[in-house]
């Protein structure tokens, strides 16, 4: 539960390494970062996800994902209502690929989206920005006016003093940038809250809906290349044999190669290269593939579930508990393969020039995208930039590696010259999630 506002929110020292010490060793918050200058004007920034500009506008930095879940109005939400900023001037910005600052606090040390942990992690660390940001606007407004703290009040993005003083964020910023950052803050009571755990619209609603919202299917470079790939029809197939005639015959088309889950088309448009994707006359080789019946799975599942296997945690003795029972209860529940069918196609934009490279991407983790782009192009992570698009779905998000693939160095954009946009699409796009058998049982 929230400390109430005449108590400062003090989590134990071992609490608030937790929860604000970085990857590497750094703060992740526990820091003011240097204040910086956006046309002539001095911007504050007091944490890694606030700014606020002399303009009045709060934006808020996004470290997590936003795939259609609502976590970017979620994490902007937070921070607005600590700090009591009006919802007309919160702005969202997706975080850079930096695990020091952005990563999730529930998934080791990764800049992460995954496992429904967005908000368990994010949701006392983005109270604590909004809260310290409003801290800190409160010292600049009691310092420049003579008055102590407490007579100062926030209210909808206003600074408003006893005396009848009137003042916006962003014409305090400056004043705010040259405080010293606090480190125990004031959080809301639940009783307080002025948009947590009520409903209104979603901040990405209009871009979504007047078509102005950024997918990396809309990235657009110059003399950019558009990769597809034909994939077996089976998990593990490998291509045994490859008749490109009446693919290579297509306008367009640069290249056909030949990757480990399939046959890439290089060409100079989309439709040239989803043409001859489908010209393309390939033997599959099963071999090594998964041939078996999703029943023959489930049967196989079935019978390793009555096999003893790893134990993660055991209390108690279940199998003496269940001979003395005066009831048994014991019931398998059967989770098949979930089909991972989406709307929007794997997609992402490279480009490299300079000995740099910049990656458009939805991804759930980011830091490996950089990893394996640095990796396939020789250079350092650092040197490449992972700009971070919206997801329409989350069956997509979280699999560029796969749709990298025909991008790779040895077939990539430094081959050509050129950037390039690899995409997953029509048959063999899908992808599934793993399936289980839990047999729980309860005695009594």
């Amino acid at each position: 539960m929230a400390a109430p506002r005449n108590s400062p929110f003090l989590p134990s020292r071992r609490g608030f390494i937790k929860i604000w010490l970085g990857a590497a060793g750094g703060l992740a918050i526990g820091r003011m970062l240097p204040v910086h200058a956006e046309g002539g004007l001095v911007t504050f920034q007091p944490n890694p996800f606030v700014i606020i500009t002399p303009d009045d506008i709060v934006t808020i930095i996004v470290k997590h994902l936003e795939m259609g879940q609502g976590i970017e109005t979620g994490l902007a939400m937070l921070v607005a209502d600590e700090m009591d900023a009006a919802r007309a001037q919160i702005r969202t910005r997706f975080a850079p690929t930096d695990a020091s600052r952005f990563h999730n606090l529930l998934a080791h040390g990764l800049q992460a989206t995954l496992a429904s942990t967005s908000m368990a992690n994010a949701f006392l660390q983005y109270r604590h920005a909004g809260a310290i940001a409003r801290a800190m606007m409160v010292g600049a407004a009691a310092k420049y006016w003579g008055i102590a703290r407490g007579h100062v009040k926030v209210a909808a993005g206003q600074l408003i003093s006893v005396r009848g003083h009137r003042a916006s964020f962003g014409a305090m910023a400056a004043r705010a940038a040259a405080l010293e950052m606090p480190i125990a803050v004031d959080l809301k009571r639940r009783d307080e809250f002025v948009f947590v755990g009520r409903s209104f619209k979603r901040l990405d609603t209009p871009a979504k809906c007047n078509g102005s919202a950024v997918y990396a299917a809309d990235i657009k470079r110059e003399a950019m290349l558009v990769a597809v790939v034909a994939r077996p029809e089976r998990f593990g197939g490998r291509a045994m044999q490859v008749d490109e005639g009446a693919a290579r015959a297509v306008p367009g088309v640069v290249a056909i190669v030949p990757i480990s889950r399939g046959i890439a088309v290089v060409a100079e448009t989309s439709w040239a290269a989803i043409k001859a994707k489908r010209l393309l006359k390939i033997t599959w080789n099963d071999t090594d593939a998964e041939i078996r019946s999703s029943s023959e799975i489930m049967a196989h599942h079935a019978d390793l579930a009555g096999k003893p296997g790893v134990v993660i945690r055991e209390d108690g003795d279940i199998d003496a508990a269940a001979k003395g029972a005066a009831t048994v209860i014991q019931a398998d529940f059967h989770f098949p393969y979930l089909a991972h069918t989406p709307m929007e196609t794997l997609d992402l934009v490279l480009e490299q020039a300079g000995g740099r490279a910049r990656l458009w991407v939805a991804s759930h983790v980011p830091g490996i995208d950089q990893a394996n782009v640095a990796f396939e192009l020789g250079i350092a992570s650092h040197e490449v930039e992972v700009i971070t698009v919206y997801a329409a779905d989350p069956s997509v998000a979280g699999r560029p590696s796969t749709a990298m693939r025909p991008l790779r160095r040895p077939r990539s954009s430094r081959r050509w010259g050129r950037s390039g946009r690899s995409s997953s699409c029509g048959p063999g796009k899908t992808t599934s999630k793993a399936v289980t058998i839990d047999r729980p049982r309860c005695t009594g």
